[in-house]
């Protein structure tokens, strides 16, 4: 079995150092995501809680490259094989991403792999709202990936982002930079130019072992499977590796409406226990950290 995890361009090696330490799986990176192997699915359903640089995780049936995308599209269904993911699911959906430039759309791709699919399994229907399954299209420059969607929406969305900066990083962006800047989990930890609280939250998520998605639990693809996984049980054992952050994490603003944006963001993200909150002018550093 083999898994995908797409992110954003640039911060693939860090991202599957992330996946490597949640699942110790091996991955191949390539540009835009990585492949690993599977060794269960309840890894997927994992990678889905709890990886803070995945924008999508996918089961990863096959993959091709092209050169004439529909001719190779039609071939390539008909060739793949993944009856035992539809058999016992009446309704499906297809999502498509592109990275690259393409002479057709996303949704052109999404009709007519649903109307292939439909070809080649009979009594299936496509239901973009009471779906059973998702089938996902993953296109970077000339090279597909097909796969079923385990999380069903973007995981580089966080829930948390409710008060924006208007230069707002991407929670997968901030995590990688904690992750680039060598950060371990008992360091100390400075953002003179918090914003809207992202890299300090992310840090916390990453230092308490949080899962990103913990308040997104009921959303996941993954929960209208059949994948004999006690959910509950799952949950629960994740969240069980929680812990108190031994690190110092400090979210830092000159303005008192952004130091306000950040204390409320994290609020609502869970981690704001964890993260001291300061309005300071960058003169006045030198006087709060000795080094």
């Amino acid at each position: 079995m083999k898994g995908l995890v797409a992110t954003s361009i640039g911060i693939e090696e860090t991202a599957s150092i992330e996946v490597k330490e949640l699942i110790y799986a091996n991955c191949k990176v390539e540009e835009g995501c990585f492949v690993f192997d599977l060794r269960d699915l309840n890894e997927l359903c994992l990678l889905c809680y709890k990886c803070q640089s995945a924008d999508r995780v996918i089961y990863l049936i096959n993959f091709f490259e092209f050169k004439k995308f529909f001719e190779e599209l039609e071939e390539f269904i008909k060739k793949s094989e993944f009856n035992e993911w539809i058999d016992e699911y009446k309704k499906f959906r297809v999502d498509c991403v592109r990275l690259g430039t393409h002479d057709f759309k996303s949704t052109d791709v999404e009709t007519r792999t649903a109307e292939l699919i439909i070809r080649k399994l009979k009594n299936k229907k496509v239901d973009m709202k009471n779906y059973e399954l998702i089938f996902f299209v993953y296109i970077v420059r000339d090279k597909c990936y097909f796969g079923i969607d385990f999380a069903g929406f973007e995981l580089n969305k966080r829930s948390y982002k409710i008060f924006i900066h208007p230069n707002s990083l991407r929670g997968t962006i901030a995590y990688a930079l904690i992750r680039e800047s060598g950060f371990e989990k008992k360091d100390v930890i400075l953002d003179p130019f918090s914003r809207d609280g992202i890299i300090p939250i992310e840090t916390a998520f990453y230092a308490a072992d949080f899962p990103c998605n913990y308040y997104k639990k009921d959303r996941f693809a993954f929960l209208k499977l059949k994948l004999n996984i006690d959910f509950d049980k799952f949950f629960s054992e994740v969240d069980k590796e929680i812990k108190s952050v031994k690190a110092k994490i400090y979210s830092y603003d000159h303005l008192f409406k952004y130091v306000g944006y950040s204390k409320k963001n994290a609020k609502i993200a869970g981690v704001d226990k964890q993260i001291n909150f300061s309005r300071v002018d960058l003169e006045w550093l030198d006087i709060k950290f000795k080094e």
